[in-house]
């Protein structure tokens, strides 16, 4: 984790740091925040059984099988295209997910969430439309470790956002609305911090979502 060295890993196990490089000859030049370590039973210097030597994705520092919580908060704009006419070109929304993010690889995950997204827009007369959409959206991507300064790690991938409710208010008036699956490109940034994190993300609409496009920033935990 953040701030532990070869030395308090060893002291922490009550082993010798000697028996912690033996198990970990990797250790010895390239020690960093993630790295999965084989630790080797204290009262004796052999190295475990061969077969409870897991090392995930053929690397001792591989995230395959890791997941985390995300919980997740952001603001929306809406684009309205060429229907400036009709709408002003920024209109105000609100993006909240909670799910959980699981690695199939050491770079590539899947996540399943549960949304909620509202957003305001404002006709040229001053009235205003306000949108509630509920979805599930399923999101596929890839991270990649940057540095292990701040655990900085981008990551991109499409989502696709499943309806399962929609409702739209015009002034005092409210009804449910057929609402379509959408498609949206993401591109993020994660923050790590021990087992939390930071996380930020634009997403592009495509499709049917063409004209909404998010800013989001939230936190995740569990890495």
């Amino acid at each position: 984790k953040q701030g532990e060295t070869l030395e308090s890993v060893a002291y922490k196990h009550g082993i010798p740091v000697e028996t912690l490089l033996q198990a970990n000859p990797q250790a010895l030049d390239n020690f960093h925040v993630g790295m999965k370590l084989l630790i080797p039973s204290s009262n004796s210097g052999n190295l475990p059984a061969e077969e409870t030597i897991v090392v995930k994705g053929d690397r001792p520092d591989s995230r395959q099988g890791d997941g985390s919580v995300v919980l997740d908060m952001g603001f929306q704009y809406v684009m309205i295209g060429d229907a400036k006419d009709l709408f002003k070109d920024f209109n105000f929304g609100v993006l909240s997910e909670v799910g959980y993010r699981y690695f199939l690889h050491h770079n590539v995950f899947v996540e399943g969430l549960l949304g909620y997204r509202y957003y305001s827009m404002w006709m040229i007369n001053d009235a205003s439309i306000n949108v509630h959409n509920i979805t599930l959206p399923i999101h596929f991507g890839a991270a990649f470790d940057v540095t292990d300064r701040f655990g900085l790690r981008p990551f991109f991938g499409p989502r696709v956002d499943f309806p399962v409710a929609s409702r739209i208010e015009k002034g005092s008036n409210s009804e449910s609305a057929d609402a379509e699956i959408g498609v949206t490109l993401e591109f993020g940034l994660d923050f790590q911090f021990d087992n939390w994190g930071l996380r930020t993300r634009y997403g592009l609409g495509v499709g049917e979502y063409k004209n909404l496009n998010y800013l989001s920033i939230g936190a995740y935990v569990g890495f």
